[in-house]
């Protein structure tokens, strides 16, 4: 005790009236709170890896199940089993609490090197422990670095909270990290195993044997790191296999769905994020990758900011929208894709705006993305006076000293090579964007945007309904709006004093990307493509307009805004599935009509937007600019 009290939790609990109650009911409902208290911080009484296998292998259901599909395929239940066994070994945790401890103590060397500070809201830890004594919660943070799940783990661990088990692909099971990755609660996940029925059976019931042990789960509701920087569509597998199982029964405990907002003023990939965001092609991860990544040491990426999105029952949602003991596919499906949203929506309430994302936002809205620094301050104090208006929130720092951490924001950009500064005729000091730089800049210029879409869309549609729900669809599959009347009400409830000239050009990227897709649709409209040679021919096309001047923002073509545009392409069907030459599936023009019609919208929508001179000249344009201390 005396060797190891600094690991030891002392914590009192809520008292207990003793009234009229017998000792018996007093003693009960003490050792209850305390078993509730101690489930917060180390977690349940946990079960070794072995007999949850046995609860997962050697459950009726999934004998049954194995049984049935041993018929359907024609192969032995023996065979069955034994692959099984090894799905459920290849992707298990294998946690230890002294793998939990001593990656925390690494993990807060390597932290505070690189990273000036983790921020994060004290009340929101305080609710956390609240429902960790109600039942499992299961984590959705939205993904923007490899970090993410070390950093969420490490900062639970400091505040006295378990960490929860998580869902990894199956590219970060590498030698030697993979048996870290484990010993800490990591389990893994094959990227794809469409047809694989017994796999998807294993790890549905394996999930459904964590949270019924009443551990916690932490999956990334994106699925995959955001390389643009803004939130990207939600995937639902696992969703999906926690509801199933809710209705079948294999989870009687209570769920509590909690949002992640997790948001860095530089992230340690932005150059990898750069590299595919230009068609370069993703790199493995090794344990070579390990070590050439400790590099990242030598750099300082500014603060991590984690907030808590409000958290809420996983039983209520299912309850008011699916109903008790419905089995409807169709209801179940919708419910899935609501609480998704649903998770998105309140991510991007509870995340903060960074000093870099604001400086690259208003840069970037020029299509030039060259400023003179007195114009650059006088927008970035507009935009901050705008922020609150908008429904919008700063990190602590902005809020206190806002042109000090623009500045701390243009030193560490310029040094990174992000920004370079420029004198004007007159001299005056400038700063732009170097043109091989602008999707660098893309990034977090989409961390801070979607504070201002609404505001974007008023300074496009204006008020009018139509308009605003034409521009809506276009950009459906970019952004996260609300249902459609709410949305249409929100945009026109913007207020008239906001700087909304300024915003339509936020979007001028979408919208040109856009363009680009209609036009490669008309071009290569007798071409039948599978969807990844779709992906690269859309990238070519992007790629030849910018070589002869035809693009006015280059950030436009990058990959996934084009793959963005060709799920919205297949939703208005202007792509069918059909099949090619070898029989396999494949995507061709369809609708020339509607092409032709949306492209004439989207090029209307566009010169609305206007030109930055138009702009400038209006009285609207803001002149006031930082104190002369904040530039020393």
């Amino acid at each position: 005790m005396l060797r190891q009290y600094s690991r030891s939790t002392l914590r009192t609990i809520d008292p207990v009236e003793i009234n009229q109650n017998s000792a018996r009911s007093v003693r009960r409902r003490i050792m209850s709170s305390i078993a509730q208290e101690k489930k917060v911080i180390i977690g349940p009484v946990y079960k070794s890896t072995r007999l949850i296998g046995e609860d997962v292998l050697r459950n009726h259901g999934f004998l049954k199940f194995v049984e049935n599909l041993a018929a359907a395929e024609n192969t032995a239940e023996s065979t069955l089993f034994r692959r099984a066994e090894a799905y459920f070994r290849e992707m298990s945790a294998r946690y230890s609490y002294f793998v939990v401890e001593a990656s925390c103590f690494f993990l807060t060397k390597i932290f505070s090197t690189i990273f000036d500070e983790i921020t994060s809201e004290e009340e929101d830890f305080q609710k956390l422990r609240a429902n960790g004594k109600e039942g499992s919660i299961v984590f959705m943070p939205c993904h923007k670095s490899y970090v993410d799940f070390l950093l969420l783990s490490h900062l639970l661990f400091t505040k006295e909270i378990n960490p929860p088990h998580i869902a990894a692909g199956i590219n970060m099971n590498f030698w030697p990290m993979g048996h870290v990755f484990k010993g800490g609660g990591g389990f893994f996940i094959r990227r794809t195993f469409r047809g694989n029925l017994l796999y998807g059976e294993v790890l549905r019931r394996y999930i459904a044997a964590l949270l019924a042990n009443r551990i916690n789960l932490e999956f990334f509701v994106e699925g995959a790191r955001s390389r643009t920087g803004k939130l990207a569509p939600p995937k639902y597998g696992i969703l999906k296999m926690i509801t199933d199982s809710k209705f079948d029964g294999l989870i009687q405990e209570k769920i509590i769905i909690q949002p992640v907002s997790i948001s860095y003023d530089r992230v340690t990939e932005d150059r990898a994020h750069k590299r595919e965001l230009e068609g370069g092609e993703k790199v493995q991860e090794t344990a070579l990758g390990v070590v050439k990544s400790g590099r990242v040491l030598f750099r300082s990426y500014g603060k991590v900011h984690v907030r808590f999105g409000e958290a809420f029952s996983f039983d209520d949602w299912m309850k008011d929208l699916v109903g008790e003991g419905t089995q409807s596919h169709d209801t179940r499906k919708l419910a899935i894709q609501k609480m998704a949203f649903e998770v998105l929506h309140r991510i991007n309430r509870v995340t903060p705006l960074t000093s870099t994302g604001l400086v690259c936002l208003v840069l970037l809205a020029k299509p030039g993305a060259a400023l003179p620094a007195s114009e650059l301050e006088a927008l970035l104090l507009r935009v901050k006076d705008d922020v609150a208006k908008l429904g919008g929130q700063l990190t602590r720092d902005l809020q206190l000293n806002f042109a000090d951490e623009c500045r701390k924001a243009i030193k560490s950009l310029l040094r990174d090579g992000i920004l370079e500064e420029y004198r004007s005729t007159n001299d005056s000091l400038g700063y732009r964007v170097p043109h091989k730089q602008r999707v660098a800049a893309l990034y977090y210029k989409n961390s801070a945007v979607h504070a201002f879409v609404d505001a974007a869309m008023a300074g496009i549609a204006g008020r009018d309904t139509q308009d605003i729900l034409n521009l809506r669809t276009l950009l459906r599959f970019e952004y996260f709006f609300a249902e459609r009347e709410t949305s249409v009400k929100r945009i026109r409830a913007v207020p008239s004093e906001a700087l909304t000239g300024l915003y339509a050009f936020i979007l001028d990227d979408n919208l040109e990307t856009i363009q680009l897709g209609l036009m490669a649709l008309l071009e290569m409209r007798d071409e039948t493509l599978s969807e990844k040679e779709w992906k690269n021919r859309l990238m070519a096309f992007g790629r030849a307009k910018s070589l002869e001047s035809a693009v006015l923002r280059l950030e436009s073509v990058n990959t996934q805004s084009f793959a963005a545009f060709l799920e919205l392409a297949k939703n208005l069907d202007w792509i069918a599935k059909v099949k090619n030459a070898k029989g396999d599936d494949a995507l061709k023009t369809s609708d020339i009509a509607s092409i032709e019609e949306h492209l004439v919208k989207v090029r209307s929508f566009r010169q609305r937007i206007g030109t930055w001179d138009s702009f400038r000249s209006t009285e609207a344009f803001p002149k006031e600019t930082f104190e002369p201390s904040a530039r020393t």
